[in-house]
């Protein structure tokens, strides 16, 4: 292997070597190593591809059919870049780019649309004074992808991002600052949207003994998307600045947590400021005994409404024996609250305690007992007809439909992520039902925000508001689980109530009832689990039957597959405007999957599913079908698919059929 000197000159050498003078010559020198001789600045192809898709959307409204055609072909080659400049401390990169020319056909029947391009796709990063405290990065990419936000939902995305990064990470407060831009087309079956992001981070963060740290993290983003659905184009944009601060600190025998968060949300329609405050001090006063005090403060502004929340407890957890545990806690609030002519004064104090029990029973299973107990008195003063609700949190449910918590309600202000800072669209992202007490929010999975199950909404609005007066709530919850062999089998039950006691008539509160009882069963690659929920309350009843069942088994032949169903039956008793209203809501989930390995180089998997509820002013059928062909040969790989989708929503008919090949050459 050959080497060299460099041949830069002295002075340039002296100049970047003075950049971090101050932590000393010894430290950060670059003193000559024999280094290879890099090729970095000459591009060296690392593979071709080749890319054709075939789609085909078909649309059915009422009497009306629309087809959707599109065919894509791309051949690209990869290039690589991979090296450094004069020295591997100055600047080091690495690249990868893929000039591609791409041709595609787009339409309806008749009436298609040809285009032709040059594009470059790839990523490349670079680092710049990698030893120095001061180290920065830069980033770059853009891609032609197709995601998927469930088995059910996905899009072609186009996307290009860039980036920078740079800090100074010496020191007893190393900080980062880095600056993200992105751009995204994303089409799906029934919409395109555009994205453009821009989020500038700040970050420092000091790291002590005793495990104490201080984390401060800053943002600023601007958020723009245009959705075109049908005819219709919807916009939604909005700039944001969100604060963090984050502490901890350890003690002899306890430890002090705080949290400090500011978030300022600026949109077109609207702009509000959440500030939120929460300390923690848990003392250990022995192994069995510790106690904890905590305080929270939550204020919002925004739409002509404000809120101020204050709550705090002190409570202790005891552990008499390994089997027995305790807990008692004190806590009162203070709220107060505003929107247009109304206003709320409200302060609370309660208690509650718990109790657990766990023993193994032997070899055969074990014993869980629990019961948590609480009892709050609330009083407050009100003036005007309405209440402000902000930020009322919600798991979306596999139904999609998410009922508010109060009754009466008036207007719904906002519903956003579970961050704040993005705004569903209604009518796209959701539809809310304002027939029932409480509302209903129906939330579409195929919106241009992909809300999925499982993910976590935020929804602020104004309700009638109680009387002045005072009122007391009592709850109780106990449950029982009792488990077998080792807890591959269990049966459990759950008893919930609340009540309420208010000095005036006309408080509306929520009195509710809930029983729970169900049964899991595993082994052998069988996962069963059944339960069936009884809720009753003050403004609607719920009557819910879930089943859910599992199977994986692997088979001769470097084969498997494997079984998932879900089915849940709901029946809804709502108070609406025009009586009483009853639901009857179904859900059924199937998804088989199939793998099959004969070769080392060859891979066949297969995915099926389908999806069906009824009920809740959303009846819909969705089903899947994906296979998948992934062949290697030596430096030759081949990927074939095909694609299946069937949905209807209340009646509109979406089919999509796609299929693509890719070939690539790595060299």
């Amino acid at each position: 292997m050959n080497s060299r000197r460099s041949v830069l000159p002295r002075w340039i050498a002296l100049l970047a070597l003075a950049a971090g003078s101050s932590r000393g010559w010894a430290q950060y020198a670059w003193e000559y190593v024999e280094y290879a001789p890099t090729t970095g600045l000459i591009p060296r192809p690392r593979y071709l591809k080749a890319d054709v898709e075939a789609e085909r959307d078909t649309f059915r409204s009422g009497g009306t059919t629309q087809q959707i055609d599109r065919l894509y072909v791309s051949s690209g080659i990869g290039l690589g870049w991979n090296g450094y400049v004069y020295h591997p401390y100055l600047l080091t990169y690495n690249g990868l780019f893929e000039p591609s020319y791409i041709w595609q056909e787009r339409g309806a029947t008749g009436a298609m649309n040809q285009s032709e391009q040059w594009v470059v796709n790839g990523a490349v990063t670079a680092n710049v004074l990698s030893i120095k405290p001061y180290a920065t990065s830069l980033s770059y990419s853009r891609a032609h992808d197709e995601v998927k936000y469930d088995f059910f939902n996905s899009a072609i995305v186009d996307s290009e991002s860039r980036g920078i990064s740079t800090g100074y990470r010496d020191g007893p407060v190393p900080v980062n600052v880095s600056f993200q831009q992105s751009h995204e087309e994303s089409s799906t079956l029934n919409q395109r949207s555009t994205t453009d992001q821009s989020i500038l981070s700040f970050r420092a963060k000091n790291e002590r003994e005793k495990k104490d740290v201080t984390d401060l993290n800053y943002q600023y983003g601007e958020f723009a998307r245009s959705t075109l659905a049908g005819s219709a184009t919807y916009r939604n944009e909005n700039s944001y600045h969100r604060v963090n601060v984050m502490d901890t600190e350890h003690y002899e025998k306890s430890v002090l947590r705080s949290t400090l968060l500011f978030n300022d949300v600026d949109s077109q329609n609207s702009s509000s400021e959440t500030l939120n405050g929460t300390l923690n001090y848990n003392v250990r006063h022995s192994r069995q005994l510790h106690s904890y005090y905590n305080y929270s403060m939550a204020q919002f502004s925004g739409n002509n409404s404000d809120s101020v929340q204050n709550f705090a407890t002190a409570g202790f957890n005891h552990q008499l024996y390994d089997s027995l545990s305790s807990g008692v806690e004190a806590h009162g609030g203070m709220l107060r609250s505003s929107s247009g002519g109304a206003t709320l004064d409200s302060y609370s104090a309660g208690t509650d305690g718990s109790v657990n029990y766990n023993k193994r029973l032997g070899g055969w299973g074990g014993l869980s007992l629990g019961n948590n107990a609480s009892y709050n008195f609330t009083d407050q003063k009100t003036s005007g007809s309405e209440v402000l609700i902000v930020n009322e949190s919600h798991v979306v449910p596999n139904t999609d439909l998410v009922i508010l918590g109060l009754p009466r309600d008036v207007a719904i202000s906002s519903v956003t992520d579970s961050t704040g800072t993005i705004t569903l669209q209604p009518g796209l992202d959701y539809t809310v039902n304002q027939t029932t007490d409480p509302w209903q929010i129906q939330v579409n999975n195929f919106g241009p925000n992909n809300v999925q199950p499982g993910d976590t909404i935020l929804v602020t609005y104004t309700a009638v508001a109680n009387p002045s007066g005072s009122y007391s709530t009592f709850a109780d919850q106990s449950q029982v689980t009792l488990s077998f062999w080792g807890g591959h089998a269990s049966v459990f039950g759950r008893y919930s109530f609340t009540r309420n006691q208010a000095s005036a008539p006309g408080f509306i509160l929520q009195d509710d009832e809930e029983f729970q009882a169900g049964a899991d069963l595993n082994g052998y690659g069988f996962s069963l689990h059944g339960d069936f929920t009884d809720h009753h309350s003050t403004t609607y009843d719920n009557k819910s039957y879930n089943l859910a069942e599992t199977y994986a088994h692997s088979l001769p032949g470097h084969a498997s597959f494997g079984v998932n169903l879900n089915q849940q039956w709901n029946t809804f008793s709502f108070n609406s405007t025009s009586g009483k209203t009853i639901e009857h809501v179904t859900f059924y989930n199937s998804m088989l999957t199939g793998e099959w390995h004969p070769l080392a180089g060859l891979n066949v998997n297969v995915q099926a599913g389908l999806q069906q509820q009824r009920g809740g002013g959303n009846d819909q059928d969705l089903f899947a079908v994906r296979g998948y062909l992934n062949w290697s040969v030596g430096r030759l790989e081949t990927r074939l698919g095909y694609e299946h989708d069937d949905q209807d929503f209340n009646g509109q008919m979406k089919l999509r059929d796609f299929i693509f090949l890719r070939i690539r050459r790595t060299f």
